[in-house]
């Protein structure tokens, strides 16, 4: 009994990342509106400030549970001998309708459109934006990329030798990352893609619900995390970090889904995890619109230390999200019965 609960310690089943997917999803979406409170300016300590910008991780969190997602996107359209154009042009509009619908109002009633071209506007809302330095949104630029890409790694990630291609590509990704100009959005995206491809390679096994070993997926990754960041403020090097938390954290919230069954906490996190896209779009342009306004009443300044800003905003940014998410599902249902 007791060798039996310690072999329970050491393994994990990996259906639990397509179980709780969307609750990871929500997870990851808190992530990543919690680490902008820095960029916000939201007053706070200096280590708080440290510790809340280190958990752009669930970015990385997001680029997993994409590569596992559209894996079984793309085998299920094989399998339903659909076109390769009617994927691309399927995933594309996924994406890029909820971007229109939220970035097209804003930009105009914000009037940052006025004195710009049509050609750098049209660039922004078509999701490719970040390539050409048109957009902020490069998360999105960079899932649009990898959708392109998708046929070529599946054939990769599902082949024999798939591991080896994982450790190819991902090693050909990082080494690239650290070529001059280190500063393009081209390298930055590079040093995120690894993970996606983890998650896609993974996307089998976590189906069939395989058994894995923990260490390979927290203590490894722990390990090799703390030894590149003592190595990057050592010796000043710029190794990245972010894909180490991602398959370290979001494995430990997966895990600790599985065990605790809150049906508030799901519900929570599911719904959060529904609006992902649209929260990643309101929280960098509704937010930066809010910010320009006055929190001045009567002379008194209410937005102390921009703590009500980013509390009212995000409430805000969930409201318009979930509205953005409803009109955009009646959209499409719309465009179907055409």
């Amino acid at each position: 009994m007791l060798n039996r609960m310690a072999a329970m310690n050491r393994t994990f089943n990996l259906g639990i990342f397509s179980t709780y997917r969307a609750e990871l999803m929500g997870i990851a979406t808190i992530l990543i509106i919690v680490c902008h409170m820095p960029c916000f300016g939201v007053a706070m300590p200096h280590w708080a400030s440290t510790l809340l910008g280190s958990c752009g991780f669930g970015v990385d969190m997001f680029l997993f549970l994409s590569g596992m997602g559209i894996h079984n996107s793309y085998a299920s359209n094989g399998k339903k001998h659909k076109s390769l154009p009617y994927w691309w042009i399927r995933r594309y509009i996924r994406i890029v309708l909820p971007l229109i619908v939220l970035v097209v109002p804003i930009g105009l009633l914000g009037g940052k459109w006025h004195s710009r071209p049509v050609y750098s506007v049209l660039l922004e809302i078509s999701g490719f934006g970040s390539f050409f330095g048109h957009s902020a949104l490069w998360f999105i630029s960079c899932i649009l990329g990898l959708y392109i890409f998708t046929p070529l790694l599946h054939k990769l990630f599902i082949a024999r030798w798939k591991w080896c291609w994982l450790l190819a590509l991902s090693a050909a990704c990082y080494i690239y990352a650290y070529l001059p100009p280190s500063s393009s959005i081209f390298h930055f995206m590079l040093n995120r893609c690894p993970i996606y491809f983890l998650g896609y390679a993974l996307s089998d096994s976590i189906n069939r619900k395989k058994e894995e070993e923990l260490w390979l997926y927290v203590y490894l990754p722990l390990v090799l995390y703390v030894s590149l960041y003592i190595l990057n403020h050592r010796f000043g090097l710029h190794f990245c970090l972010f894909g180490l938390q991602g398959v370290m954290m979001v494995t430990i919230f997966a895990i600790f889904m599985n065990k605790f069954s809150s049906v508030r906490l799901h519900n929570f996190l599911v719904f959060i995890g529904a609006i992902s896209l649209e929260s990643y779009v309101t929280n960098e342009y509704l937010m930066r619109a809010l910010l320009k306004c006055s929190w001045s009443f009567n002379g008194i300044f209410f937005n102390i230390g921009n703590w009500p800003f980013y509390i009212v905003g995000t409430i805000l940014c969930v409201l318009v999200s979930f509205i953005a998410k409803e009109l955009v599902q009646r959209i499409t249902l719309k465009s179907k019965s055409f």
